[in-house]
């Protein structure tokens, strides 16, 4: 709906393809909707998640919630000048990080691996698919939509145990021995600890339950995941209790 002036309709907002703009383009509104929305979901799931794996936790997320963040995607590639797709990105990495249990302060890299899900990247595929439609219209051509046939993206959560998420957040903590180092690996050894950086830990795991996983098949044995969860689980836990020693230890505990 719109005022009229001057004998001219100003639009005080638009709503197109599940899209709610202002007058101004921006996406404002269509944010605020959707605060309002994965409040409600994450309320809704947080008794349902609390006993669930990671790569459980993560597919959640990517059935109820990533499907969201489909419509504003495109306007990535505007530009967020006026439009303040920044917020969206930022409102679905925290949409992420509360479903999986992930701290705040966890690097937007490191969020954006574990969520297999750049909103930038799908942006672009959506841009360029309608500009395609347009194009196809115009010169009065028969669209077929190209199956995208490349190369899959490595799902980080998929093997990982409850103790790697804890492993993530206290990397993500600030050191107390140090004034604003946060405790990632490169910094752990300033106090004596040799740690692996927690990016590698996690595809270390990926790789080694998809070795077993892959001999389980050939040789027809059954995969015993929680058995595999808790190794790796027991192996997380162990660098966990190495670094509260090393950094907490000293200091009269956590």
């Amino acid at each position: 709906m719109g005022d009229g002036v001057g004998g001219m309709v100003l639009m005080g907002g638009y709503k197109y393809l599940g899209l709610t703009l202002d007058g101004t383009l921006s996406v404002h509104p269509h944010s605020r909707k959707m605060k309002e929305v994965l409040i409600m979901k994450a309320g809704a799931l947080g008794g349902v998640v609390l006993n669930l794996s990671a790569g459980y936790r993560g597919d959640l997320w990517s059935l109820l919630i990533r499907p969201l963040f489909g419509p504003p995607a495109p306007l990535c590639m505007v530009g967020d000048g006026g439009t303040n797709i920044s917020a969206v990105e930022g409102l679905c990495r925290k949409s992420f990080k509360r479903i999986v249990g992930i701290a705040v302060n966890v690097k937007s890299d490191l969020v954006e691996k574990l969520a297999g899900y750049d909103i930038m990247e799908r942006g672009q595929k959506m841009w360029e698919e309608a500009e395609e439609k347009w194009y196809h219209r115009k010169m009065r051509l028969c669209y077929q939509k190209k199956i995208s046939v490349g190369e899959k993206r490595e799902d980080w959560l998929k093997y990982i145990p409850g103790e790697a998420i804890k492993l993530i957040n206290m990397y993500a903590r600030m050191c107390p021995k140090c004034d604003g180092g946060e405790m990632v690996h490169k910094h752990l050894g300033v106090h004596g600890l040799d740690v692996p950086d927690v990016a590698e830990i996690i595809q270390m795991i990926n790789n080694e339950v998809s070795g077993v996983r892959k001999w389980c098949g050939l040789q027809k044995i059954k995969w015993e995941r929680m058995k595999n969860l808790n190794i790796w689980g027991g192996y997380c836990d162990q660098i966990i209790k190495k670094i509260l020693w090393a950094v907490y230890g000293r200091i009269g505990g956590e």
